[in-house]
């Protein structure tokens, strides 16, 4: 049954740290639809890698078996729907590369597909029972989450939740709408609708209540959801952006609050009442379940239309919202009957669509005056727009992220009701229309991961701008920092590049980042020396940002100490802070940050014992030094072991002075994760007694003189889970005393006298491991170091 749970379930076990223990690689793939096999394949490789890749089939099916060859993986199939044995007998053959305890967890509706890919007994899922049922339903429906509901409310919410049938997806749906009812009234009103005998195989009458209490406003903006595919994972700012373009937000303001305000509470409502949940892929993201999905596709079938594979070409004069998400379909004889779809609103090309878009779709795409939202991401074949984009004059969103676009047309800037531009990911885009402010309406501006040189020297009439990603500084007369003051309104996330072009510290004071309360985090970038420490330590004081800052990055700085405004105790909920590459820093933070919880800093060689008076963070959880080449001592104070009680990720790459002290004390008693590599001149590793007991993960990396692991220094680690031991050429044995107890993964890489000696299936030589008998042991060639998670 739809919404029994199987992907929670599926969810809640990849998630599990126990599992996650288990695994060298995992992958979550959203099957559903039926797509081809190479798309299945190209997804899960995706996945495996976290990179792109584009190829035949077979190029495919080798660069898969060669990422998972000799790993021990988890790939989760969820929602499968494909029962041809012939599929996916090809499927598994790269899979069958990997170690043994792989596994591969799929979830489906379909017994046959079940029957066809197990290899183990089928677990079918049943539905709750009716006190778990009950016990869900109140959660949801009560406010604040309690146990209980009125006594008045428990006979009807009874009945309400025996018509859900042990389905949890009914049930917290139900449960928030409900919440929105105090009235006993208006309960049994809904336990008595006559909805509850909605005759539709696909749609669940809980979940079609459930839309139908909606207030008018959410019902607008849930349905036009229906563009989207199933198993998208999509941003809440994504969402609210288009909702705003599309009218659905601007004709519902009131009072004083902004529209992206106002966004963001009709979307928290969608995910209170279940419409919305959490990503299992992205932690940022959300997903709309199958269910829902069909259900907002079923209440918009008049005005929104996602054309699928299986879909029929046809195309209607009302359709208003528009999405592509094909694979391998002939795009343009789908596209034959857009020409009746005369009020289009919506244009929406999804990223696995790009190829299937010729010029001739793309001119008549042009053609629909009255587009609210054009979005051809990943449109790889578009080098340019035309002039005619400027005849668009209703467009208020463009979404042209990943594109080969290599200029704007100057008549794009005539687009007056522009709310929304997004170049991300355009890297052949260098340059911006100098006549960007005439598009008064832009609110939101992402010209992350361009190649622009300079910003254009009307930016400061944008005064509109929520979200400006990224600001450049020109050289000589380019664009000025002091244009960012009259962008009051800016929130987010701002990158500041080539800080070095700041002529004058006046034009940074007018930038007037102090009053700029929405900005969340700032990073400020150096990319060349202007042989003047002082003029770059006042231009940095002339930027001193709002004390609602939460993280603070200061790349390329060549002061020899930071104005007081860094680490000053007004910044009481800054959370994180990065330095990197300031060669010249030696002085100390000023003062006392009582939320930070991540510190990093890389490449500050002057750095010197005085610089970490760590007992000035008493929240820190995360510390990572890199490349801080006279750094000695991680606090100036007497006492250790009391300055770090949350301290709980350390990392120390290439500081060898720092890890000299770090051999007699490691003051932090309650560190889990410790990666140490660049250590010179240590031929036993670790001491007696040096690391903390509640380590889990010891990463050794780049010990070139080590040639033993001491046992006493292990046998304390009495919760080590993983051991990884990289580059250490002269290490020769492992202890023979054995490893400590809890220990479940060892990875050794670039050890090559360890290697010949002690492989596994040499027998004799290996240590005496046998206690241990789930220890798992892998021998691989890491060519690259990667900063650990």
């Amino acid at each position: 049954m739809g919404g029994v749970g199987k992907t929670t379930l599926a969810q809640l076990v990849y998630n599990d740290r126990r599992v996650e223990d288990c695994f060298n690689v995992k992958a979550w793939v959203c099957v559903s639809q039926e797509p081809s096999i190479s798309k299945i394949t190209k997804d899960i490789l995706e996945e495996v890698t976290g990179g792109t890749f584009d190829g035949n089939f077979n190029q495919l099916q080798l660069e898969l078996k060669g990422r998972l060859k000799g790993k021990k993986f988890l790939i989760v199939l969820d929602d499968v729907w494909n029962d041809k044995y012939a599929d996916w007998d090809v499927l598994r053959r790269p899979l069958m590369t990997g170690v043994p305890g792989s596994v591969v967890l799929v979830t489906t509706r379909n017994e046959s597909v079940a029957s066809i890919m197990q290899t183990v007994p089928i677990y079918n899922l049943k539905g709750l029972s009716c006190d778990d049922s009950w016990f869900l339903f109140v959660r949801h429906a009560s406010r604040g989450g309690s146990a209980t509901l009125h006594p008045n409310l428990e006979p009807v919410g009874k009945e309400i939740v025996g018509k859900c049938r042990g389905l949890p997806l009914a049930a917290k749906t139900l449960g928030g709408l409900m919440r929105s009812k105090k009235d006993a009234v208006d309960w049994e009103r809904i336990c008595k609708s006559n909805l509850w005998d909605l005759s539709n195989d696909e749609i669940l009458p809980a979940l079609y209540l459930s839309y139908h209490y909606l207030p008018s406003h959410l019902k607008r903006c849930f349905a036009y959801c229906a563009i989207f595919p199933k198993d998208y994972d999509f941003e809440k700012d994504e969402l609210v952006y288009l909702w705003m373009a599309e009218g659905f937000i601007e004709q519902q303001s009131r009072g004083n609050k902004l529209m992206e305000e106002l966004g963001d509470e009709y979307f928290n409502d969608l995910v209170s009442r279940s419409f919305f949940q959490r990503s299992s892929v992205d932690p940022t993201g959300y997903v709309m379940h199958d269910l829902i999905n069909d259900l907002a596709k079923y209440v918009s079938s008049e005005f929104c239309f996602r054309l699928d594979c299986e879909d029929s070409c046809k195309i209607n004069g009302r359709i208003r919202h528009l999405s592509y998400a094909i694979t391998e379909c002939n795009l343009a004889q789908k596209l034959e009957s857009i020409h009746e779809a005369g009020f289009l609103r919506t244009f929406w090309l999804f990223d696995w669509s790009s190829y299937f878009v010729t010029d001739a779709t793309f001119n008549l795409l042009l053609t629909r005056k009255r587009l609210r939202v054009l979005s051809l991401s990943h449109l790889r074949t578009l080098t340019e727009l035309p002039d005619s984009i400027g005849h668009l004059k209703h467009l208020r969103y463009l979404n042209l992220s990943a594109t080969a676009i290599q200029y704007l047309p100057a008549t794009l800037c005539g687009v007056y009701n522009m709310q929304t531009l997004i170049l991300h990911q355009c890297r052949e885009l260098v340059q911006l229309p100098n006549n960007l402010g005439r598009l008064i309406n832009l609110r939101h501006l992402d010209v992350r991961e361009t190649n622009l040189q300079v910003m254009p020297l009307q930016m400061d009439k944008l005064t509109k701008l929520h979200v400006l990603t990224d600001f450049i500084i020109g050289r000589g007369n380019g664009s000025c920092i002091k244009m960012l003051g009259g962008l009051q309104h800016l929130g987010g996330q701002l990158n500041v590049w080539k800080l070095q072009h700041v002529m004058e510290a006046q034009d940074a004071l007018e930038a007037n980042l102090k009053v700029k309360k929405y900005l969340k985090q700032l990073n400020f970038m150096w990319d060349g020396d202007t042989h003047d420490s002082v003029h770059e330590r006042t231009v940095l004081e002339q930027l001193q940002p709002h004390t609602n800052i939460q993280s603070l990055s200061i790349v390329g700085y060549r002061g020899t100490r930071f104005p007081d405004w860094v680490g000053n105790s007004a910044f009481s909920i800054l959370e994180k802070l990065y330095f990197r590459h300031c060669p010249n820093l030696k002085k100390a933070l000023p003062s006392h940050l009582p939320s930070l919880s991540l510190l990093e800093v890389e490449g500050c060689q002057q750095l010197g014992v005085s610089f970490f008076p760590l007992e000035l963070f008493p929240g820190l959880k995360a510390l990572i030094l890199t490349r801080c080449l006279n750094l000695e001592t991680l606090s100036a104070s007497e006492v250790t072991g009391s300055n770090f009680p949350c301290l709980t990720c350390l990392e120390i790459r290439e500081c060898p002075k720092l890890f000299s002290s770090l051999q007699e004390t490691m003051p932090a008693p309650n560190l889990t994760r410790l990666l140490l590599m660049g250590c010179l001149g240590v031929e036993s590793f670790p001491g007696k007694r040096l690391l903390p007991s509640t380590l889990t993960i010891l990463k050794i990396w780049d010990f070139p003189s080590l040639t033993s692991l001491d046992w006493e220094g292990l046998q304390n680690l009495h919760s080590l889970r993983e051991l990884q031991i990289c580059n250490c050429p002269n290490l020769k044995c492992l202890p023979e005393e054995g490893f400590p107890l809890n220990l479940s993964h060892l990875y050794v890489s670039w050890c090559p006298l360890l290697e010949q000696r002690c492989r596994p299936d040499d027998g004799e030589d290996w240590p005496k491991i046998a206690h241990i008998p789930e220890l798992e042991i892998n021998f691989q060639k890491i060519t690259t170091l990667e900063p650990s998670a």
